[in-house]
């Protein structure tokens, strides 16, 4: 005797794995992007903060026509 599949409700075990499986693959794959993307902003805040040091100095050479002691 065959089940309708009206009758059927919720998810199978088969069908439970394979969706955490798509799951855990979407992760290892989006990971590594969003490392990369956290690298590169730690990178350009560096970068940034340099520059303002950079630019400090310069402004202070100009109005006291020395570098900081």
């Amino acid at each position: 005797m065959r089940v309708s599949n009206r009758n059927r409700r919720g998810l199978s075990v088969i069908e439970s794995v394979v969706a955490a499986a798509l799951i855990v693959l979407l992760a290892v794959l989006v990971l590594p992007a969003v490392e990369r993307a956290r690298g590169s902003a730690v990178r350009n805040r560096t970068q940034d903060n340099m520059r303002q040091i950079g630019l400090g100095m310069y402004a202070y050479h100009a109005a006291q026509n020395s570098f900081p002691k």
